[in-house]
């Protein structure tokens, strides 16, 4: 979304990769009156261009799958490049880990400043708090969505959660494939560089504490089938995450967060309702 040098670093790395992909697939949220990146993609000959839904990232990569024709899907960021041995290397992986697993990586991220050495980041659990934590390979329910490649098939019954506009979707569609039957397979010959844009962070900002309580309530509710769950986490994990960003950010923003955290609440309200109707309509 409105990141053309970004984009074009990204589709440069993409187009190096021996073998590339079967398809790159851009899905750009960009304002209708920015064309920059559409003129961008018209440059890579193997890239196809298509406008966003711009409903957010969940949507764009929903789209993405709809359109796609591989038998397996990355999922990579404007702000990513992948190595030119990626995909090599997935495919070597995929045949000895078998089509009912997701592969997982991880990146190494570069936000520290132009001195700093890369933070690396590894797959990660989300359990009864409203965030992530370190986990061991085998603890992990939570890929690195930019290192992580997913079998199509899986998509056939999953799909990611457009109420998840920013935040949490990496775990919420892990949490899916676990729950049909799917395996994590971790692999550390996977690894993508992520270059994190500061291009349109305030408008992610706004929907972090959304998503944090909505994928909260919803693993504890669908996922884990614990109605005493679903109640301890709004009655402790939500109280908890709004003091947490209270004592960092201050008043002002504690107060954007309970408004976030009531629009959370809202969308697992209505999560509830669109799976009564599914129940009654039979």
């Amino acid at each position: 979304m409105s990141r053309p040098r970004e984009l074009d670093r990204a589709l440069r790395a993409l187009q190096a990769c021996a073998p590339m992909p079967t398809e790159i697939l851009v899905s750009d949220d960009s304002p209708a009156s920015d064309r920059r990146s559409e003129d961008l993609c018209r440059q890579f000959g193997a890239v196809r261009y298509q406008v966003g839904p711009r409903r957010g990232l969940s949507a764009n990569r929903n789209v993405c799958v709809a359109a796609s024709v591989g038998s397996w899907l990355h999922f990579t960021d404007d702000d990513v490049t992948v190595p030119a041995d990626f995909y090599d290397r997935a495919a070597k992986v995929a045949a000895i880990r078998g089509d009912r697993s997701v592969l997982c990586g991880f990146e190494w991220r570069y936000d520290g400043g132009p001195d700093a050495p890369p933070a690396r980041v590894e797959p990660q659990r989300s359990g009864f708090w409203a965030h992530m934590r370190d986990a061991e390979k085998q603890d992990a329910n939570c890929v690195v969505i930019n290192a992580a490649i997913f079998p199509r098939e899986l998509f056939r019954c999953a799909r990611f959660d457009e109420m998840l506009k920013y935040g949490c979707e990496e775990s919420d569609i892990t949490l899916q494939a676990l729950h049909r039957g799917y395996k994590l397979a971790h692999d550390p010959s996977l690894f993508v560089n992520h270059y994190p844009s500061a291009a349109n962070r305030d408008q992610y900002r706004r929907w972090v504490i959304t998503s944090q309580v909505y994928a909260g309530l919803k693993r504890q509710w669908l996922f884990r089938q614990s109605g005493i769950g679903t109640l301890g986490f709004g009655a402790l994990a939500v109280p908890r995450l709004l003091l947490f960003q209270l004592r960092r950010d201050g008043l002002s923003q504690a107060v954007s967060g309970t408004t976030q955290a009531c629009r959370g609440v809202g969308c697992f309200l209505t999560l509830l309702g669109s799976r009564r109707t599914k129940v009654a309509d039979g």
